[in-house]
């Protein structure tokens, strides 16, 4: 009777094994800044400009990350977060004062060759700044620091929304678009971000951080379930 109640013990210990929460590191695919002042846009250099210069001057970052990832198919997600690295300082340039950079998602499919005004080389955006329709409505995550005190190789780590979380887990098997957009103001506030370039360390490069639950197919419980019964069944026999 004892070896039945231990195997009973052991059936919610063998189906909690099978559901693992883990974290999933995705390293952007595309990854670059577009620049108001000059009309301009950088998608090749290992650095990337976020902020702003001044009135009139800002520096949206746009980023995209390959959601298609085996280990998401239908996972339960709990967090998600976004870390960029910094690949130079400011210093003195930018003003002494906290600032804010506010992640939405960009709606508007967008290439390499995006500008200020252009999201692809031919196509305009909606409006220029990937601002107006060419974002999302709700505010996914967001970093407030100083741009002045930022010293290389600082972790811009930006707080995740509910939003944020709720996002991802509907554009699983999609690619995602993120803008990095900067608070209003007139000072300059500027973070020189390390790209996906291939001259920048792995760890050091813009990267997603999903916290999940992987589901495991449901063959792998039938299995389970099978081992139990058969289990129970030759205790039982024996007792």
């Amino acid at each position: 009777m004892k070896r039945s109640v231990v195997f009973l013990y052991l059936i919610p210990v063998l189906f909690t094994a099978q559901i693992s929460a883990a974290l999933l590191t995705i390293i952007s695919d595309l990854d670059g800044g577009i620049r108001e002042s000059n009309n301009s846009g950088s998608f090749s250099s290992q650095q990337m400009l976020f902020g702003r210069l001044g009135t009139d001057s800002d520096l949206t970052g746009l980023l995209s990350f390959d959601l298609d990832q085996p280990e998401l198919s239908g996972a339960s997600i709990h967090s998600v977060s976004l870390r960029l690295t910094l690949n130079a300082a400011d210093g003195s340039n930018s003003a002494d004062e906290t600032t804010t950079l506010d992640l939405y998602q960009v709606l508007t499919p967008f290439n390499a060759n995006a500008t200020w005004t252009n999201r692809d080389g031919t196509n305009s955006w909606n409006s220029p700044g990937a601002l107006g329709a060419d974002r999302g409505s709700d505010l996914l995550a967001s970093y407030s620091g100083n741009a002045a005190l930022a010293n290389t190789g600082d972790t811009l780590s930006f707080s995740s929304e509910a939003a944020f979380t709720t996002l991802v887990s509907s554009n699983i098997g999609n690619t995602l678009a993120l803008g990095a957009y900067m608070d209003s103001g007139s000072t300059r506030a500027l973070f020189r971000v390390n790209s996906n370039n291939t001259l920048v360390a792995v760890e050091d490069r813009p990267t997603l951080i999903i916290d999940y639950t992987a589901i495991p197919e449901p063959s792998s419980f039938l299995l389970i379930s099978a081992a139990l019964l058969l289990g129970w069944g030759t205790l039982r026999r024996r007792n």
